[in-house]
């Protein structure tokens, strides 16, 4: 399975699961759709990187590498970009990354929660 792309929420959220098991080539299908489906919005989307269940970070692959491509490569429609992750270790590493590189290309909102839950409720909030 490696990971879903679905939206959360038509046209405003999309969700973005990773399970265990992933490697690069799953990622960055998962980023090409991902991005397709923003880009058809026609509208600002916001993003949830959901490793509630998973892992967001693969200990072979490149963390820097691959979050500086997929900046580049994301939609100027991307909104807020939440990191979903029971691990403080991932969520604090992925945070750095995002904001590392968004000073080179964009300003997104950028927030780690540990449930899906706090997730939905920060993007509620933040769209009332």
């Amino acid at each position: 399975m490696g990971i879903t792309v679905t939206w959360e929420k038509v046209n405003a959220i999309l969700r973005v699961d990773f399970d265990d098991t992933w490697d690069e080539n799953e990622y960055f299908a998962a980023v090409e759709e991902a991005n397709t489906l923003v880009q058809a919005a026609g509208q600002q989307v916001d993003v949830i990187l959901n490793a509630e269940h998973g892992l967001l970070i693969q200990p072979h692959l490149d963390i820097f590498k691959r979050g500086k491509k997929t900046l580049i490569l994301m939609p100027e429609n991307v909104g807020a970009i939440i990191i979903v992750s029971s691990s403080t270790f991932a969520r604090a590493l992925l945070t750095t990354v995002f904001k590392v590189y968004r000073n080179m290309y964009r300003d997104n909102d950028i927030r780690a929660f540990d449930s899906l839950q706090e997730a939905r409720a920060y993007l509620a909030e933040r769209a009332s």
